[in-house]
């Protein structure tokens, strides 16, 4: 029979792998001469063969070959998995390891409804608090995270970790494993307050050996949280101290307007004012000689001069605390006041 279908190519024998391709329209034919009962049967049968070639650590790099061989085959029998409702452990094995690989290839929009179905599966077969139950759970928390949806991530990474403590205790070993996933979700985002008794419980947990692969990541990961806390507490304490700094700036550079104010006996209510009173000073001054009319010029050229100063004081302030250095800001705030103080005994000679 394999001859005759050989001789019209409905079949091709792959000498390398050693299988059969078997033509689409053979295939038609036979799933038209079974039986629905027959072709559930057979669609289990192949999913089941699928699972058994199919590479177990799809996140070993060595099996990535292998996975994309097999992948179309994947495809299918996920498609046989909806077609006939398919609900045994070894199908959801099957696509949990197939999204494992997928996802390690950014192919989130195929890996999620592989993931999505194997969890559908496992809830089912073997009850919504089984601690397979909670690895997809898990596995679906990282495609999200992975994809930047925090918001659909965090109730699975929550719901998963509670299933694991409730199914296995706190004495399992691998939780501290668990718990610094869900630490680092937070971490990620910067949410400290939510990470850090999260890392602080799981090395308390104390179930893993120093040696242990899991343990260093985790050390490793709780060190770089403290690293960054301890730099975001830095940089909120220097902000805070230069926005003091840059706040006594600006009193200082008020103070000296007062003083000036109340030593030449002028009272300014706007530099709009100012400036029209500088023009019609300057104006009497080419008429006039008086020496009090001469001192009002200089005075208001003395207002009028500040304006700039100040505006200057403002963008140097302004960059002080983009770049929060404490010492600069000092010294700007330093060179305000000196140079304001010299303009205003300017404006009064």
């Amino acid at each position: 029979m394999i001859a005759e279908l050989l001789k019209f190519s409905l079949v091709k024998r792959l000498t390398e792998t050693r299988t059969l391709s078997i033509h689409r329209l053979v295939q038609a034919v036979q799933m038209d001469t079974m039986e629905p009962e027959v072709q559930c049967q057979w669609a289990e049968r192949v999913v089941r063969a699928v699972n058994e070639v199919f590479p177990d650590n799809p996140h070993d790099m060595a099996t990535w070959a292998q996975c994309l061989l097999y992948l179309d085959q994947v495809q299918a029998c996920n498609t046989l998995i909806e077609q006939y409702t398919l609900q045994f452990v070894e199908a959801a094995h099957l696509l949990t390891r197939t999204g494992f690989y997928l996802s390690e290839h950014a192919s989130y929009t195929i890996a999620e409804p592989l993931l999505q179905r194997a969890l559908a599966i496992r809830e089912k077969q073997l009850g919504p608090e089984h601690p397979d139950t909670a690895s997809s759970l898990q596995n679906l928390a990282s495609l999200y995270r992975d994809q930047g949806k925090y918001e659909q991530a965090e109730p699975l990474y929550q719901r998963a970790l509670a299933i694991r403590e409730k199914a296995l205790g706190p004495e399992y070993p691998d939780l501290a494993q668990w718990l610094n996933n869900l630490a680092t979700f937070y971490h990620d985002q910067g949410k400290y307050k939510q990470a850090e008794p999260l890392y602080q419980r799981a090395i308390g947990e104390k179930k893993l050996s120093p040696e242990h692969s899991g343990m260093k990541t985790l050390l490793k990961n709780y060190a770089r949280f403290l690293e960054e806390k301890k730099q975001r507490s830095r940089s909120l304490r220097l902000y805070l101290m230069a926005l003091v700094a840059t706040l006594l700036t600006l009193i200082g550079v008020l103070f000296l307007l007062v003083l000036n104010n109340a030593t030449t006996g002028y009272r300014i209510v706007d530099f709009g004012m100012a400036t029209f009173a500088f023009q019609q000073a300057l104006a009497n001054r080419w008429i006039s000689d008086d020496p009090a009319k001469s001192a009002e010029v200089r005075f208001f050229a003395g207002i009028r001069s500040n304006v700039s100063v100040y505006l200057a004081a403002a963008i140097a302030v302004g960059l002080g605390i983009a770049f929060p250095n404490v010492y600069s800001c000092f010294v700007v705030a330093v060179l305000v006041l000196w140079i304001g103080g010299r303009t205003m005994r300017r404006g009064r000679s």
